[in-house]
């Protein structure tokens, strides 16, 4: 599955232009979380009005239910509560969801879906 196939949260929309800043900050955060273990291929940002990290995160996890053979990766360093990012494996790719903890500049949450590869040493 990629991430053009993963339906976004009711009420959330893709972020434009003017808001590059904050898809930019929400890339780096998730960069910085896998730790060189994967590097990000692909991204694509939304804003929503309000979300929490567990509706968000379990709408993702329903979504790769449904398409089957996604197993939840945990990373040794993850912070349950406190990490708003989680990384599902499937049979041929790799995809996360992130959540900045902050709103973004005009007010909204910003999540992103992120198609990930391993990194090569």
């Amino acid at each position: 599955m990629t991430i053009d196939q993963l339906d976004a949260p009711g009420g959330a929309a893709e972020l434009g232009t003017p808001q590059e800043a904050d898809a930019e900050r929400l890339h780096d955060e998730l960069e910085a979380y896998l730790r060189g273990r994967y590097r990000i291929s692909a991204q694509r940002t939304f804003g929503i009005p309000d979300i929490d990290w567990v509706g968000l995160d379990s709408h993702f996890d329903n979504q790769l239910g449904h398409a089957g053979g996604y197993e939840r990766q945990d990373v040794p360093w993850r912070r349950p509560g406190k990490d708003l990012f989680s990384i599902h494996r499937g049979e041929v790719d790799t995809v996360a969801v992130g959540l900045l903890r902050d709103h973004g500049a005009d007010g909204r949450r910003i999540f992103g879906y992120f198609q990930l590869e391993a990194a090569t040493p």
